[in-house]
């Protein structure tokens, strides 16, 4: 997506933010559609896609249908709705996208099947590296090394930013300390700093 195009993109989203759900409807959202998507029902969700709702209808808080279904983890739902030619591209009004809802809310099958659908079209490398950045920004080392591992595809290319890095560190799980050499195969089970086993 083009510059120009997100920022039109985004200034769509942030009307529909401001301007409520009057604005979302409008628009042409669907709020059976949306509440199909946030409840998982795949039926429901065919028959208003076949009845021709828009697949990218939203929600006063900015949300599409595959956001939705993300959110709670239906994974039909999103599969279906990404089928479609939902917009994984598309932002909320808090700036996310399906793939950093994923993220976020640790649900990691949605991401890679998100990520997956997206290889090999513009908008992979970006939503790759949104979702690594959101699993920084949540403290989840382990998976923003794993979306950085996996689709190493998409790095950017030389000489572009990188997103910041949060200097938070995970709040779980706490470090332990090494067992010390009166404990080394005694079988007890070494308390991490400051709390029980």
């Amino acid at each position: 997506m083009r510059p120009a195009h997100r920022l039109l993109a985004a200034f769509l989203a942030a009307s529909v933010c401001l301007a409520g759900p009057a604005r979302a409807e409008a628009r042409g959202s669907d709020e059976v559609l949306l509440q199909a998507a946030q409840e998982g029902m795949v039926a429901l969700l065919e028959e208003r896609l076949g009845a021709g709702a828009p697949i990218d209808s939203r929600d006063p808080k900015g949300r599409t249908p595959l956001m939705l279904a993300v959110r709670r983890n239906h994974a039909e739902a999103a599969a279906l709705l990404l089928a479609r030619g939902a917009d994984p591209e598309a932002t909320d009004c808090q700036g996310h996208t399906a793939a950093t809802w994923a993220v976020r809310l640790r649900h990691v099958t949605l991401l890679h099947a998100i990520l997956a659908r997206l290889r090999g079209k513009p908008a992979y490398a970006r939503q790759v590296r949104l979702a690594a950045a959101a699993a920084a920004e949540v403290g989840d080392h382990a998976l923003e090394q794993t979306i950085r591992s996996q689709y190493a595809d998409a790095a950017p290319p030389p000489g572009a930013p990188t997103p910041a890095v949060s200097a938070t560190p995970p709040m779980w799980p706490r470090p332990t300390r090494p067992p010390r050499a009166s404990e080394a195969g005694a079988g007890r089970v070494v308390a991490p700093p400051g709390g029980e086993p």
